[in-house]
């Protein structure tokens, strides 16, 4: 299975906005902002049967030789 970029962008944004909301100077509550603004929006996207993960298109039958 080859890179899937919108996969690698999504968990990279999630990533950054870890840092932003969990760190030194964070909102006392930003813990629970990053679960429910970030991750949990995040994997239903990733995790979606229909999504990028899902499975790949079937492949187009054969060419008659």
């Amino acid at each position: 299975m080859g890179t899937r970029p919108e996969a690698v962008a999504r968990l990279h944004g999630l990533w950054l906005a870890r840092g932003d909301l969990t760190g030194l100077g964070s909102p006392p509550t930003g813990r629970a902002m990053w679960h429910r603004d970030y991750l949990f929006p995040t994997m239903t996207a990733l995790r979606d049967p229909q999504g990028l993960f899902g499975p790949p298109p079937p492949s187009p039958p054969p060419s008659p030789a």
